[in-house]
């Protein structure tokens, strides 16, 4: 994921899935599309590691500051980028 919408929650009374669900609810309403991953500081999961909530693949990233949520729409994997066959 190259592209994506960065949201900022820091609210201490709400949990990870209230605040991710928030935001995919506004990514929704805004892009038209759901998210489908969902990046955040380490700190953010603690010792869980990769987790889902609801369609949406949590995944720490360190680059991501802490409480701010980088979600996005996975990108297909590339396609080989062997040269095209040769017509004979």
């Amino acid at each position: 994921m190259d592209i994506g919408m960065l949201w900022y929650d820091d609210k201490a009374d709400t949990t990870l899935v209230e605040k991710v669900t928030k935001a995919v609810e506004y990514y929704k309403n805004r892009y038209g599309v759901a998210p489908t991953f969902c990046y955040v500081h380490p700190r953010t999961l603690g010792k869980d590691g990769e987790r889902i909530i609801g369609e949406v693949t949590i995944r720490p990233l360190r680059m991501v500051m802490i409480n701010h949520f980088w979600l996005g729409v996975a990108e297909p994997k590339e396609k080989s980028k062997a040269p095209p066959k040769k017509k004979r």
